[in-house]
């Protein structure tokens, strides 16, 4: 199981970097980081098509896709999953404060990262 983590998440951060450069060709003119978005974007649709199907319950491969492929290739489909995953729980209150905490906290303890060194 951990070995099919490593694995995912090697092609994943690969991935990531080298679609990010090829991006970057194309939106550097941008103001706002579009090759992050464009592949935050892609992460969080391809975890979401991932966790729909039914036909795909083995949990190497979710683990070698979802957690090592996806999870390195963007942590920000993880993190709509849960949230959407909140509001379908009917706790909108919960996915308000959690949307809040990751995006300013996430904000927040980088500048702290930043500034501590």
């Amino acid at each position: 199981m951990l070995f099919g983590v490593a694995i995912g998440g090697f092609l994943g951060a690969i991935s990531r970097y080298s679609l990010g450069k090829a991006l970057l060709k194309f939106t550097s003119k941008s103001r706002l980081p579009l090759s992050i978005l464009l592949i935050n974007l892609m992460g969080s649709f391809f975890l979401g098509v991932l966790l729909s199907v039914d036909d795909i319950q083995g949990e190497q491969f979710l683990a070698l896709a979802a957690v090592g492929f996806l999870g390195s290739f963007t942590t920000f489909s993880t993190f709509s999953m849960e949230t959407l995953g909140l509001i379908k729980q009917g706790t909108i209150g919960f996915a308000v404060i959690y949307l809040f905490l990751t995006i300013v906290g996430s904000l927040l303890f980088f500048h702290l990262g930043a500034v501590a060194f």
